[in-house]
């Protein structure tokens, strides 16, 4: 398991790793190094909100599965679209790494999110995304759990 760093590095956390050598990965799955730079490129274009970089950390094929329930997001031109509008909520908007378990071409993510709605109102809030991202450093399917509601409400003005 790693934890993001306040320099932006990461720290292996080493009490969750055998004393074996690590397992090269299946014909044709993504390595660990894959999994971790691909990751750090997602994580990345969202600190720099450029929705260019963002999308372009998925395959052509991919499917993204935000909130549980929701039909997926598909495609370039779809991912585009549907950063644009979740960016669009915040003036500032900053994903940081809390925890990253990766399994095969497997990663796991909890995150800490903190911005600035529109209205000059801070908000944190947390979640998980779980990727799988093939062997070309692309994200093939992504599933993230948050709570949206919750930050909507923190944008709402304060009753008085």
């Amino acid at each position: 398991m790693y934890a993001r760093q306040p320099d932006g590095g990461w720290k292996i956390r080493s009490s969750v790793f055998s004393a074996e050598p690590p397992v090269p990965p299946a014909p044709g799955a993504a390595s660990r190094w894959t999994v971790e730079t691909t990751l750090a490129r997602y994580f990345g274009a969202i600190r720099a909100s450029n929705t260019q970089a963002w999308a372009g950390t998925f395959a052509a094929g991919a499917l993204v599965y935000d909130i549980p329930g929701n039909p997926a997001q598909a495609g370039r031109i779809g991912l585009r679209q549907f950063f644009t509008a979740h960016r669009g909520m915040f003036d500032s908007l900053s994903l940081t790494e809390d925890d990253v378990v990766i399994a095969g071409d497997k990663a796991a993510v909890k995150w800490t999110g903190r911005g600035e709605g529109k209205n000059g109102r801070q908000v944190r809030f947390q979640g998980v995304n779980v990727f799988e991202v093939g062997p070309e450093g692309k994200i093939r399917l992504a599933w993230s759990y948050w709570n949206p509601d919750a930050v909507i409400v923190q944008f709402q003005p304060v009753a008085r």
